[in-house]
């Protein structure tokens, strides 16, 4: 048995499980450039995406040259769906 063999061997089953399969708060999470308009269609999908590349999540940024004014009704209109919608609950999202 090699020395890794032994230090995984030493650590209880759950930590071994968290090893394996990490939750959320322990995966990456990108930084989520918004600068063009928002679509709430494209939104959905490209969260479907990171959900399935493992991603744990991400950091929703508006930047300067954001198509749909960040702070207009038109932007919480188009945005929901990465703020309120039913996700994985391994997905995890911060703005």
């Amino acid at each position: 048995m090699s020395q890794h063999d032994n230090r995984i061997a030493g650590l209880s089953p759950q930590l071994r499980e968290e090893f394996r399969s990490p939750p959320a708060v322990h995966r990456g999470a990108p930084f989520w450039a918004w600068n063009a308009r928002l679509n709430k269609d494209r939104l959905c999908r490209q969260i479907e995406w990171f959900h399935e590349m493992g991603l744990g999540g991400f950091f929703m940024h508006p930047r300067t040259g954001l198509d749909t004014e960040y702070s207009a009704p038109s932007s919480w209109t188009a945005s929901p769906p990465a703020r309120t919608r039913p996700r994985p609950s391994d997905v995890r999202l911060a703005l």
